[in-house]
């Protein structure tokens, strides 16, 4: 792979750390090991630590796009190749599992193939196609507003969005006294696409003006994990509140997308590499496998992989130790993510044989 002198290295690692933790998130929770470890034990808050420490990473996401993305050009193209990925990876498993298992295939799944946005098979490329087709807005207003401004913006929005939100969308304390589900913004815990506008902004904000002194290079990582511990220890204190396990799962909003504690550790995790110094030897991996992380993390939670072989694809395994199961973890994060990967080169290679993209890059500058 080609070296860029003008690419940051670290933030391309940072998406590759923040997609290994999508697949550690996915093999806890769909996985069936949370669900299934007995509650308050060493193997049941060893989990919720794994858990808590890598539900950021979609955050990692949306905040990547806005700190590199807030002064690239906006084209239709690139997000045609993202929807030619979803496409194929949609048509691809749903081919499979009509000739694998066609009890499990019904006739709405082929309609979703071909509306994959539309049917919102995965919330975030649904909530990033509102995120792009606002960006011809935001990027003009990012450039114009002063640094006062926009920092007002990310400041007073984030304690709406984030702060305010996580305080009063909480079913256990507040339905009773509201007498319905108080969910004020359309937030729906940071699976939508105001939440992914919101995330683009913070990260443009640091990527033009920078970050503050206390996150600078290592400190962001100490700021990181500072930031998960509390979430942590806070869900903690609650359930030995609380000591039921139904009742204390509505308290996942403590390890949720929008609970502060989440967004700053995503932003400490985001300073700490975008100020890392990657050597010679690792741009090149880098390189090869940063371009791969958007399918790698589409492909697992396509509908039906997601129903038939993700779901409780751990649990047998719940009843383990803590070390074999982090250790079991971690292995089939790997496997998915390899997979991913593999997925994604034949993916592409499809993709530039069909020269779709070229007549859609020709189709664009007529424009």
């Amino acid at each position: 792979m080609e070296i860029s002198k003008n690419r940051n290295y670290g933030v391309d690692l940072l998406r590759i750390i923040a997609t290994f933790m999508i697949c550690i998130l996915h093999m806890l929770k769909r996985g069936g090991i949370i669900d299934n470890t007995v509650f308050m034990s060493l193997e049941y808050e060893t989990a919720w630590f794994f858990e808590t420490a890598c539900i950021g990473a979609v955050n990692i996401y949306a905040l990547i796009s806005g700190f590199i993305g807030y002064k690239s050009k906006h084209t239709i193209s690139s997000y045609v190749r993202l929807w030619l990925t979803v496409f194929i990876i949609m048509l691809s498993f749903t081919i499979f599992y009509q000739i694998y298992d066609a009890s499990t295939v019904v006739w709405t799944d082929w309609v979703k193939v071909f509306f994959p946005v539309s049917t919102r098979q995965y919330w975030y490329f649904s909530s990033f196609t509102v995120l792009f087709l606002f960006l011809p807005l935001l990027k003009p207003a990012i450039e114009k507003l002063t640094q006062k401004q926009f920092k007002m913006i990310i400041m007073s929005s984030l304690i709406f969005f984030s702060l305010l939100y996580t305080l009063f969308y909480n079913n256990t304390f507040f339905d009773p006294i509201w007498g319905q589900n108080n969910e004020p913004f359309g937030l729906l815990d940071g699976y939508s696409g105001i939440w992914l506008i919101e995330l683009f902004l913070v990260g443009a904000y640091f990527g033009k003006y920078g970050f503050p002194k206390f996150l600078q290079k290592k400190f962001g990582l100490i700021f990181y994990f500072g930031c998960v511990i509390i979430a942590w220890s806070s869900r903690i204190l609650i359930e030995y509140l609380v000591n039921n396990k139904d009742i204390s799962s509505q308290y996942f909003y403590l390890a949720s997308y929008t609970s502060p504690f989440i967004v700053l550790s995503s932003i400490g995790l985001l300073a700490a590499f975008s100020q890392m110094n990657i050597k010679n030897p690792f741009k090149k991996v880098i390189a090869f496998l940063a371009p791969s992380m958007f399918t790698v993390y589409i492909a697992q939670t396509q509908p039906l992989l997601w129903t038939n072989f993700i779901k409780d694809l751990l649990k047998p395994f719940a009843s383990y130790n803590v070390f074999a199961i982090v250790g079991i973890v971690l292995l089939a994060s790997i496997c998915i993510f390899v997979a991913g990967v593999i997925i994604d080169k034949i993916i592409s290679l499809i993709i530039d044989l069909t020269k779709i993209l070229e007549g859609v890059k020709k189709l664009e500058n007529t424009f």
